[in-house]
């Protein structure tokens, strides 16, 4: 569902991370999610060249 709010997901869907299981599972807020995703984001810009 996190590569679906990135970008880099062959769906496009809307994701609500508020209503997700797995969030709810482990606690996570949807502020702490974007930020992990924005991280995420910005190491598969740093690595991209060594595909």
């Amino acid at each position: 569902m996190l590569t679906r709010t990135i970008g880099y997901s062959l769906f496009e869907d809307e994701v609500d991370f508020n209503e997700l299981d797995s969030a709810k599972f482990l606690e996570m807020d949807p502020d702490t999610l974007s930020g992990i995703g924005e991280e995420i984001k910005t190491i598969i810009q740093h690595v991209a060249h060594l595909f």
